[in-house]
């Protein structure tokens, strides 16, 4: 008896699932959404209430936060940037020459 395909099984694609690759392309979006108004705060474009609240809207609806990650968590990220940035302002308001302080002088 030949074995041309009577016995053979189907596979499976072995390659990415394409629902995965969605979603991970729609995070690196949501990802690159929060970095820009990350970004637009540090440039003092948006206030940080304003900043908190549109961070939270974008990362509601990404997909991994509807597949069950911590929303807590996610917006804890984005918040700490945005506390970060605040404490580096009030860094150079207080010592404006603290960073030049290793650069030689020539005069």
């Amino acid at each position: 008896m030949s074995d041309h395909g009577e016995n053979s099984q189907a596979t499976a694609s072995s390659g990415p699932d394409p629902t995965t690759i969605t979603e991970t392309s729609s995070d690196l979006a949501c990802v690159e959404r929060c970095s820009e108004l990350i970004n637009q705060y540090r440039l003092g474009r948006n206030r940080k209430a304003d900043t908190i609240l549109e961070l939270r809207e974008i990362l509601v609806d990404s997909p991994a936060v509807r597949s069950g990650r911590n929303l807590n968590e996610a917006l804890d990220v984005f918040i700490t940037m945005l506390d970060d940035i605040d404490l580096s302002n009030r860094e150079a308001a207080t010592h404006p020459w603290q960073h030049f302080k290793d650069v030689p002088t020539y005069c």
